[in-house]
């Protein structure tokens, strides 16, 4: 009677662990559960962006689409293959990233135009009552035989007004708003990469974002471009 009593209860135990591993395999976990809240409630918003790349790998994550995962991956190993030619190509330009600038607030702009071969380099900081100018313009490996070079190179300290009227003439383009890549493309032309940098404070988490376009005159960029070129004369 006793080993049956011993038996029974060793069974209960077990049918018991067995359920309570059920529930544990069949409950999402906490990080699975916060993503598709958050993809559902983002998806909700009538102005979302739902095609962005990002939302779009997350939502293929959750869902454990495969055929749009290996897409992805094919992409960046594509990506990977050419990088350090293109890295080679402007191997003379070795200018920290602006989150390392240790600075409140920063804008970069990097210009290339394919009617010239002198390109530009140019970026705005802020810290303090410190604000700066640094210019750079040089030649990418591939144009001649003498490879990546600086033509010209300095810093400048710049007004209040100026850094205003930059800042200003991004915000009215919706800088922080903008998508990364539009999309457009062309063979001729010219084309631009903006970075934006904003340090995080105690009542602030920072932003950090980029965004290129080609036919820059062509866009609502080419106010802030234009005005960091004028004050970059001497």
């Amino acid at each position: 009677m006793l080993q049956r009593l011993i038996a029974i209860s060793i069974l209960l135990i077990l049918i018991s662990a067995c359920q309570e591993q059920n529930s544990q395999k069949s409950k999402p976990s906490l990080k699975d559960s916060v993503l598709n809240e958050y993809l559902q409630d983002k998806a909700s918003l009538p102005y979302f962006d739902t095609s962005e790349s990002n939302f779009r790998i997350m939502k293929a994550y959750n869902k454990n689409d495969t055929a749009f995962l290996s897409k992805v991956r094919d992409k960046l190993e594509e990506e990977k293959k050419y990088r350090p030619s293109l890295d080679s190509m402007e191997s003379c330009l070795q200018q920290p990233k602006l989150q390392d600038l240790k600075v409140e607030e920063a804008y970069r702009f990097l210009y290339r135009s394919t009617g010239s071969s002198t390109n530009f380099h140019i970026t705005i900081s802020k810290f303090g009552e410190e604000l700066k100018l640094r210019f750079i313009t040089y030649k990418f490996q591939g144009y001649d035989t003498l490879g990546c070079r600086i033509l010209e190179e300095y810093d400048k300290p710049i007004s209040a007004t100026m850094w205003t009227s930059v800042v200003n003439a991004l915000d009215t383009a919706d800088f922080w708003g903008l998508k990364e890549n539009n999309g457009i493309e062309g063979y001729d032309g010219d084309n631009i990469k903006i970075i934006g940098y904003i340090n995080k404070t105690q009542f602030f988490p920072g932003r950090h974002h980029l965004v290129y376009r080609w036919a820059v005159s062509r866009t609502t960029l080419s106010k802030a471009f234009e005005l960091v070129m004028k004050y970059s004369t001497k």
